[in-house]
């Protein structure tokens, strides 16, 4: 009786990691690129006017190919974005809100153009994280060299000025090229002038099923000694 019930906690056990895992694919589309960001410190910035702002980009590339990249799961730890700021700005091609998402796309044959969103968020924010989930289509282009579509985020000031980083070639926080050659270990992120900027992958689906192995193993073990 016991080596049933240990054959039908097992069984259980396995089918719910492996629907876990199912889950976990359905939102987690391959081969896009999926990350987290978290910009922190933000409340040692010396603001001006009583605000700064977010901004978001996704510069089109060669223009042959459509990429989007979807940010999701905001938190403004300390406060919130301040939608009735008269310096917001929309660009281009985007689309939603900090509520639920917010969609960048790049637009076929228009290389270079700035698809931007850049919104005021208040002076009691210690610090803004979101996730990034992009797409990763190549741009070609005959047999020229292509340029890639490119996604950046930087935190400026009421005047347009940019944080300044660590690095003195960069004024973004964040940039990821997007290609297929890429993870999450090749975006890119600097230290800004108090702010600190930071990348940390989204756990892939078998990191999940891995998970359910492991309390799989558990469970035996912990039958084992019972019986």
């Amino acid at each position: 009786m016991k080596i049933t019930r240990t054959l039908g906690a097992v069984a259980a056990l396995f089918t719910a990691s492996l629907l876990f895992t199912q889950a976990a694919k359905a939102q987690t589309p391959i081969p896009n690129l999926s990350y987290n960001v978290t910009i922190s410190n933000l409340n040692v910035l010396p603001f001006t006017n009583g605000e700064y702002f977010l901004d978001l980009n996704l510069i089109t590339g060669s223009g042959n190919v459509t990429n989007t990249v979807t940010l999701s799961n905001f938190t403004f730890t300390g406060g919130g974005v301040d939608g009735s700021n008269p310096g917001n700005y929309t660009n281009g091609n985007v689309t939603g809100s900090f509520a639920s998402s917010i969609v960048f796309s790049s637009l076929i044959g228009q290389g270079g153009q700035d698809n931007e969103l850049t919104e005021a968020f208040s002076t009691n924010v210690t610090s803004i994280s979101f996730n990034v989930n992009a797409t990763i289509n190549d741009e070609v282009v005959g047999n020229g060299v292509a340029t890639p579509d490119q996604f950046y985020v930087d935190v400026q000031d009421t005047n347009g000025t940019y944080i300044p980083t660590t690095d003195a070639s960069a004024s973004t926080l964040v940039s990821e090229t997007i290609a297929s050659t890429n993870n999450s270990a090749s975006v890119q992120y600097f230290n800004g002038t108090g702010a600190a900027a930071g990348v940390t992958a989204v756990p892939e689906p078998s990191t999940y099923l891995l998970f359910g192995l492991g309390a799989l193993a558990l469970v035996i073990a912990y039958r084992r000694r019972s019986a």
